[in-house]
């Protein structure tokens, strides 16, 4: 019998109830899969998973804040899996976020994936609300999930579509060992046989008229490259509003959309932005982005604004 097969358990209990398998094989082989239950425990000690609920829907782990989410093991890289398997997940990048959505009433998620950091976002906020932006539709049905597991639907609306430079649409491509977490407009895992799909593409200024829309207050935006074409695509609204800005900035992911995340610091430096990275348990004052930069977490705010937030996360 394969090791962990899903099925494993179900088939043994018909094999029992067809009569092939004895009652006491039957107990003694259901002990060896119950066993591995105890490993949990201390696994989860003292991690921001404080339990794992097994029920007819699947896994649901659920963090010590008490906010739940869809585990799928299968995810090497999802948040859930990385905070079961390491006891966190961003705990020093999560803090940032949540204290920025704190004093938000309007917060732009690009890149919502399954949702982990719009619904903490979500709770994090004393009121107002959450657009998520992801256009991969197996995820954005999972995110949609997460968000009606924690009692938000009212709190976050799910735009199922990609955030870019202009409207439109895309190809995608989803790689198939890192997951979800890795999808992006570029195909940046060349040899996990990425699986392509065609997205919609809107822009945050299309989506956010300056006009008529309240002013945003943050913008997360990890993008897996694009996030230089995401700041383009919402000009008008960041001009207007000059939203606190928090972006994963990788030089090889970037390299793949034919700029330099150094690029993205000389846009928002135009318009009265400070750069901070952010690192392990700290923020760090960063003016380049260099070959031996190691953050790839990067806070974008207005210093005379944001002074008394930096000071607070230790910057």
């Amino acid at each position: 019998m394969k090791d962990l097969d899903i099925q494993a358990l179900c088939d043994m209990r018909l094999a029992h109830e067809r009569g092939d398998l004895d009652r006491q094989k039957f107990w003694e082989l259901m002990r060896d899969h119950h066993l591995r239950l105890r490993a949990y425990p201390p696994l989860l000690a003292k991690g921001e998973v404080e339990s794992i609920q097994i029920g007819a829907m699947g896994l649901i782990a659920q963090l010590e804040s008490g906010l739940k989410f869809f585990w799928n093991p299968e995810n090497l890289r999802e948040p859930v899996s990385e905070a079961v398997n390491h006891g966190a997940y961003e705990r020093f990048a999560g803090r940032v976020i949540d204290q920025c959505a704190r004093r938000a009433s309007l917060v732009v998620d690009a890149g919502a994936n399954i949702g982990w950091y719009s619904v903490k976002m979500a709770a994090a906020m004393a009121g107002g609300r959450v657009i998520a932006y992801e256009p991969v539709g197996d995820t954005a049905a999972v995110l949609k999930e997460n968000i009606a597991l924690n009692g938000f639907s009212d709190r976050i609306t799910v735009i199922s579509r990609g955030l870019a430079a202009r409207p439109g649409q895309g190809e995608i491509f989803l790689p198939r060992d890192t997951g979800h977490v890795g999808a992006s407009l570029r195909e940046l895992h060349p040899g996990e046989m990425s699986r392509k799909s065609v997205v919609r593409l809107t822009t945050l200024d299309e989506s956010l008229p300056v006009n008529t829309a309240p002013p945003l207050d943050l913008l997360k935006c990890d993008v897996e490259g694009a996030e230089l074409m995401v700041l383009q695509g919402g000009a008008a609204v960041i001009a207007r509003d000059r939203p606190v800005l928090f972006l994963e900035l990788l030089r090889k992911w970037s390299a793949a959309f034919g700029y330099h995340p150094n690029e993205v610091i000389a846009w928002t430096e135009a318009l009265g932005y400070d750069c901070w990275a952010v690192g392990e348990g700290r923020l760090r004052h960063c003016e380049t982005i260099a070959d031996d930069t190691v953050e790839t977490n990067f806070l974008f705010v207005q210093l005379e604004r944001d002074a008394a937030l930096i000071e607070g996360l230790g910057g």
